[in-house]
């Protein structure tokens, strides 16, 4: 974590700002807190430490993957059990008057409200580390956005506020009303995903396993046992697919294989030649060759 973006821990259990705020703490010196109450929300996710979280009258140990909800008016604290280890965790506070604003707009977050309005006594859910990381992110980009100066700041706070809130409806709601097997989207498919999505960035395995908050090891592992191959071997089909749909339309082969990942052409050349049986050049020759024999003769004269 970005040591810009840690706040140094206070007693303060108050807010000033209008809408929310977000702090990163990381302690190894502690301040206790009693229990309390606040007339706003509080979300708090649980990354390091030995702690308990008291609330409502339960005691729950903590582990990473843990975050709790405090609705409005409900007493709870953290304790901590071993004042040896650092303490690490994110606090993010929002008042229900901003939750309500994005209720005609974003109606799914009315489902947090109504659920801690509710009869139910839920207020820790756990995570699987995959579904943790991806809040994780969502947290730490708009954190970032919150700590720097750039152009549409004000914008892209409120568009990360309200993605973070959305994910975490959605958490909370799958939580309460556990999706089918089908629906769950297991580690790989989403490593699919990001690399279709992003083919012309860096993939490799350390950029994607912090993507994912995940270790190299058990990334590289999963996606080999479920898919028979490694994400290296992934990657490259999948870049050189692109390259040659590029080609087919005609872009400038100079241009396309840098556009997805290669460095250099002779590497490239390689690649493109064991995975296809061409050479870049012979493949382009041969496309236009089967366009112009497929192309009708009163059609032939556009190609001319």
């Amino acid at each position: 974590m970005n040591k810009e973006l840690e706040t140094t821990f206070n007693s303060r259990q108050f807010m000033v700002a209008r809408d929310f705020e977000l702090y990163y703490y990381n302690d190894s010196q502690y301040l206790k807190i009693p229990p309390h109450t606040h007339p706003y929300y509080e979300f708090y996710f649980f990354l390091a430490g030995n702690a308990n979280y008291e609330i409502d009258n339960q005691i729950t140990p903590l582990r990473y993957g843990d975050f709790a909800v405090v609705p409005p008016g409900i007493v709870h604290r953290a304790k901590i059990n071993d004042d040896t280890k650092p303490y690490r965790r994110f606090i993010f506070w929002v008042k229900e008057e901003y939750l309500q604003r994005w209720i005609t707009d974003c109606p799914s977050i009315e489902f947090l409200i109504k659920f801690f309005k509710g009869s139910s006594r839920k207020f820790i859910f756990h995570q699987d580390s995959v579904s943790f990381n991806s809040i994780l992110r969502d947290i730490v980009r708009l954190l970032e956005e919150m700590h720097n100066q750039k152009y549409g700041r004000e914008d892209m706070i409120s568009l990360r506020s309200l993605d973070l809130l959305l994910h975490l409806n959605r958490l909370i709601h799958d939580a309460i009303y556990p999706p089918t097997a089908k629906e769950d989207t297991a580690l790989y498919v989403k490593v699919c995903e990001y690399i279709e999505n992003y083919l012309e960035n860096d993939l490799s395995l350390e950029r994607l396993a912090d993507e994912f908050y995940v270790s190299k090891y058990h990334l590289a592992h999963n996606f080999k046992d479920n898919l028979g191959v490694s994400v290296h071997q992934y990657i490259l089909k999948k870049r050189l697919l692109a390259c040659q749909n590029a080609i087919m339309m005609n872009d400038p082969i100079s241009k396309v294989y840098t556009l997805y990942g290669f460095h250099d052409y002779p590497g490239f050349y390689r690649a493109f030649k064991k995975e296809f049986g061409l050479g870049p050049k012979e493949f382009r020759k041969q496309s236009l060759t089967l366009t112009r024999a497929a192309t009708p003769p009163s059609s032939k004269a556009n190609l001319l």
